[in-house]
Parts: structure tokens; C-alpha cells; sequence
């Protein structure tokens, strides 16, 4: 509920307020349900009933005769697209649609272009590449058409407020994949679960049945899920110490900090991974707040059919196994409707993100914007914030924190 300004608190999702003479009440109205398993006669009913979902959940989503999508290039916006086609040209026999791809190439390594390219090209749509290799960190940021209402943690935010405008020229509304790997997400402890449970026939039965139809074993991790149940937890990463010492106790950080790292209990009874990241991730309420119209100063509308709820409660109930490994069942359902080359593609996060690059190439400038930023020393240690940003031994996950200081710097600035 906290947001950057002492006083003022967002209502979190799913909740509903009531200012009474008495005070006010906070509560929640609406929890995402847990339903009985769907029965289907065969893996044909699974992916039509499937198709029917998420061609409801794009075209409910589509107003007007064109639209913008954001994508990728993978599996989840370019079936987003896809579907968008078609119900574009089953409503007005054409389909107006302009897709976006942004691309770090050559700075990093980046195959998104061309699966992108291939997509746009089967589906007959307009397509844009965008070339962000050449984009700064925190660029634009002192315009005040690129400000935000509250600090931004994408020190590249920048690239998606030009996106969003020029999306804006071409439609009143942007679909994107967002969501994609949260409602597909598999159940990693599924195979544990049924040997946990003494369930060794069906355990074998999925097993050789999935390794039949598909030429290779399914993901058991059963490594993992062991080590869990004795309580071997991973290795997680440590408080940043450049964090002002009262600010923590303030905010409540080192519990708060370890409750992020720690698993969830599990809730639901099949797909408890994919439950608690859609019920319990405020990320998702970040991204409808960063996206809004309002918040991005642009005429768009950003929607994502992924997050529909009949959607997500559909998929809740869908059997997990073969359906959630490796997206099986997107995969599947997109069968002869994205070319091979993108509907196969296995998913392959970019090999390094380039705030971090350009992290070492600004590292002067931005340490003497924390430097040039006195209001941050309540918050943070700011030699120890220029000594890790300078610092050779910088992680990937360092980077994106220590994004955070200079972020905030500057958007005081900007205010």
C-alpha cells in the first residue's frame, strides 16, 4: 500500500474502501478462486476450449480498426498478435495492426528481430523495429514529458514512453504478452507431489507418456523439490549495504527483504506456482499503474488478454501436466498459426541486461549525480552507492538495484 510519498498509500488490489463517520475501512472483496479440476475427453478438447478462452479474452480487448502490439518476438506476445489477426480480419476482413519489437542488438546479443520479423511476415502486419542499443540510461529523463508521477525502477523507461507515442499515433490501444509466463507457469514440485503422495502409478503413467509423445523426459525436478522438503533453501542475495541503516529500521527492510526471498505456502491444490504469483504479485498492480494513460502522458490504452480472468480461471483448472510444461498448451493451440521457427522456440532471456553495460560507461556520470543529490543521504550511503556502481565485481542483480539511487536523484530533480 506504501507508495514514494509518506502520506499518501494506494489501495491494493482486490480491495475496496469504505470513509465511514467512524473511520476508514479497508477489506478485501475479491480473491482469485480455486476450482475443481476441468475434465476434458481428449487433448483436442483441451486446446479448442483453450482458443475459445484467449480469442475472447484479445477480442474483448480490441476497440477500433487498428491496433498496436508489443512484441517480443517469443511465444506469448506473438500469440497475442496472432490472435489479434485473425479477429481483426474476421470482424473487418483486414487486419490494421502495427507490431513493435525493441532490440538491444548489437550492444548485446539479441535474436529478437528475427523471430520477430518472421511473425510479422506470416501474419501480413506492419512492424517496427526498434533500435535501443544506442539508448542511455535515465535519457530524457530531464524532460518533463518523460517524468513520472513516482520514481521509475527501468532506467530506460525513455524507449517505452516513444513506443507508447508512437503506438498512440497508429491506435487507441497497445496488447502486449504481459502475463504470459506467470498463467502458463508449471508446477515445478508436480512429479514430487505424486511420489509424496505414494500416486506411483500415475507418477509412471505421466512420465511414459509424456516422454512417448514427445521424445524426451518432462521437467521433474525432483533435485529441487527435494532439497525444498528438507529445507535446503537457495542462495539468495543480501540486503545492499549501502542502504542508510535508519531507513531500514524505518521501512522494516531486513523482514521485509527476506519475506520477498522466502516461497509462498502453498494455496492452490495443482498449480500453486502460478497461483501465488497471479494472486499475490503487486508487480502486476506496478505495471498497470506505470502503463496507464495518465501515468505515461500518452492517448494509449495497454491492455493484456493473459490477465482476463475467465482466462486465468480456466487455465487454473486445465490439468498441469503436459499442458503448463514448457507452455505445452500455447504451443500447441498456436500449432499451424505462428511459423515453426517462433512456435518452437524454447525461452531465452537476453544473455545480459544492458543497464548493466551501460552501468560501467556512465558510471562517472551517474555517481556524480548521487554526488549532486544531498536529499538521497537519508535514504542511502552515497560513497558506498558510487563504490558499488564503480565497482568491478558488480552482479547483474547489483546493477538493477543500484539503478534505484540515481533514479531517485534525478526524478527529484525533475520535480
Amino acid at each position: 500500500a506504501r507508495t514514494t510519498f509518506a502520506d499518501i498509500h494506494t489501495l491494493p488490489a482486490g480491495q475496496t474502501m469504505r470513509v465511514r463517520v467512524d473511520g476508514v475501512h479497508v477489506a478485501r472483496w475479491w480473491t482469485l478462486p480455486i476450482e475443481e479440476p476441468l475434465r476434458f475427453r481428449g487433448a483436442r478438447d483441451v486446446v479448442d476450449a483453450f482458443n475459445e478462452q484467449l480469442t475472447r479474452a484479445v477480442a474483448d480487448r480490441i476497440a477500433g480498426p487498428s491496433i498496436a502490439v508489443s512484441m517480443s518476438g517469443g511465444l506469448d506476445s506473438s500469440s497475442i498478435a496472432t490472435v489479434a489477426a485473425e479477429v481483426l480480419r474476421e470482424r473487418r476482413g483486414q487486419a490494421r495492426i502495427l507490431a513493435q519489437t525493441i532490440v538491444f542488438d548489437p550492444l548485446v546479443p539479441d535474436d529478437e528481430e528475427r523471430f520477430a520479423v518472421a511473425v510479422a511476415r506470416s501474419l501480413g502486419i506492419e512492424h517496427e523495429i526498434i533500435r535501443a542499443d544506442r539508448r542511455r540510461l535515465f535519457e530524457k529523463w530531464e524532460q518533463p514529458e518523460y517524468q513520472k508521477d513516482e520514481p521509475s525502477n527501468d532506467p530506460f523507461s525513455s524507449i517505452t514512453t516513444d513506443q507508447f507515442r508512437r503506438a498512440a499515433e497508429f491506435a487507441p490501444v497497445m496488447l502486449s504478452g504481459q502475463g504470459g509466463d506467470a498463467v502458463f507457469y508449471a508446477s515445478h514440485p508436480y512429479f514430487y507431489d505424486l511420489l509424496r503422495r505414494g500416486r506411483l502409478l500415475r507418477f509412471a503413467t505421466e512420465v511414459a507418456g509424456f516422454t512417448l509423445t514427445r521424445g524426451k523426459l518432462p521437467p521433474l525436478c525432483l533435485r529441487s523439490s527435494f532439497r525444498r522438503a528438507r529445507g535446503v533453501q537457495p542462495a539468495r542475495a543480501a540486503l545492499p549495504s549501502w542502504i542508510a541503516p535508519a531507513l531500514i529500521r524505518e521501512m522494516q527492510l531486513e523482514e521485509r527483504w527476506n519475506n520477498y526471498w522466502n516461497d509462498e505456502p502453498p494455496v492452490h491444490p495443482t498449480r500453486p506456482q502460478a497461483y501465488n504469483l497471479l494472486q499475490n504479485n503487486i508487480g502486476w498492480q506496478r505495471l498497470n499503474e506505470y502503463t496507464d494513460a495518465a501515468a505515461m502522458r500518452v492517448p494509449l490504452s495497454y491492455r493484456n488478454p493473459f490477465f482476463d480472468v475467465r482466462l486465468i480461471r480456466f487455465l487454473l483448472r486445465v490439468p498441469p501436466m503436459p499442458w503448463f510444461a514448457e507452455k505445452e498448451l500455447l504451443r500447441e493451440a498456436m500449432r499451424g498459426r505462428l511459423p515453426e521457427l517462433t512456435r518452437t522456440r524454447r525461452k531465452t532471456p537476453i544473455g545480459i541486461d544492458p543497464a548493466h553495460i551501460w552501468m560501467t560507461r556512465q558510471s562517472d556520470e551517474l555517481c556524480a549525480t548521487i554526488a549532486s543529490a544531498p536529499m538521497l543521504e537519508s535514504w542511502i550511503d552515497r560513497e558506498r552507492v558510487s563504490a558499488a556502481i564503480r565497482s568491478h565485481e558488480r552482479t547483474l542483480y547489483d546493477s538493477f538495484l543500484l539503478s534505484l539511487p540515481p533514479g531517485i536523484g534525478l526524478w527529484r530533480r525533475g520535480g
